[in-house]
């Protein structure tokens, strides 16, 4: 049996490499291949090694998503950008219907995830301003912003920065100064790349000087998130993933000790089902004590008032 479709797996190294020329010089049989049967899913007959979970409980956790149904199996759970975004990777659990955690080992993606930008219209003041808009408030660790021109040569001076916030008290600040250049005009430009803060930034500027130019054209903005997944044992039952609680440790599976075989091993692909669900914030008491004295204070000072002013005859 011939088994084949895991990309994963690097090129075999076997010992009878050192007899190919004399192999070659032989004529050994030929062998052929079967007529192909019905297709058969492998990873729905690996069979889990006996790895459960503990309960756990939910409290603290602001998100909540369904996986999609899925047969029992070894399968890799995709993460996409909303789940990137607003957890730190450390805090999630995948847990079924009775509250119990089903392990898994996380598995790094070769591919980035890609956010596209809405590319907004530039500004001319002092050059061109470009007032980009993030998805989240925070992003994972190692963000990448890639924006890509339509123009083949060229140089300009570009600026990245965080405009100015008076309602925080925040000045405009500077977050990069590159020289974005392009000489081949029968190639296709190198892309301004840029290494962006992880939290703190919901909206920042590019400002591209123009010289005596023409304004250059903006093709693209991309967002590249490092891409993970999880991979684990799926039970073939209704499965949620949560995850968004602050200061969440890392969990400890004993299925980490079998990491190796679990990434040798062919899995299925699912994704999440639903969008996120946030958990509204209970208002504290403190602040609803706040309120409740502004409010008598001003009950009071009205009162006063109408006594202080003389009445009309």
């Amino acid at each position: 049996m011939a088994r084949y479709g895991n990309e994963r797996l690097d090129l075999p190294q076997y010992d009878l490499e050192a007899a190919r020329q004399r192999i070659a010089s032989t004529q050994p049989p030929l062998a052929s291949w079967q007529s192909a049967g019905p297709a058969r899913d492998i990873a729905s007959d690996l069979v889990p090694p006996a790895i459960a979970g503990a309960s756990l409980d939910r409290t603290g956790y602001r998100f909540s998503r369904n996986l999609r149904p899925a047969p029992a199996g070894l399968s890799v759970l995709l993460l996409d950008a909303d789940v990137l975004a607003r957890s730190r990777v450390a805090d999630l659990r995948i847990v079924d219907d009775r509250g119990r955690q089903v392990p898994y080992v996380v598995e790094q993606r070769h591919e980035p995830l890609v956010v596209a930008l809405r590319v907004p219209k530039a500004a001319t003041n002092d050059g061109s301003v470009y007032a980009f808009s993030l998805p989240y408030a925070s992003l994972p660790p190692n963000t990448r912003l890639v924006i890509t021109t339509s123009a083949r040569v060229f140089e300009r001076d570009v600026v990245f920065r965080r405009p100015a916030d008076e309602s925080r008290g925040r000045e405009q600040e500077t977050l990069g100064h590159f020289t974005w250049r392009s000489t081949e005009a029968d190639l296709q430009p190198p892309p301004l790349t840029f290494d962006l803060p992880t939290n703190g930034t919901r909206t920042f500027e590019l400002v591209i000087d123009e010289g005596d130019n023409a304004p250059l054209p903006i093709a693209e903005a991309e967002l590249l998130f490092e891409s993970r997944a999880l991979r684990f044992y799926h039970p073939g039952k209704p499965l949620a993933l949560i995850y968004g609680k602050a200061g969440a440790a890392a969990p400890r599976y004993d299925l980490a000790l079998l990491a190796p075989r679990l990434f040798a091993q062919p899995a299925r692909e699912i994704t999440l089902a639903v969008p996120h669900r946030e958990k509204p914030e209970p208002e504290s008491p403190m602040k609803r004590w706040f309120w409740l004295a502004v409010v008598s204070s001003a009950v009071i000072l009205f009162g006063l008032l109408g006594r202080l002013l003389p009445a009309k005859s």
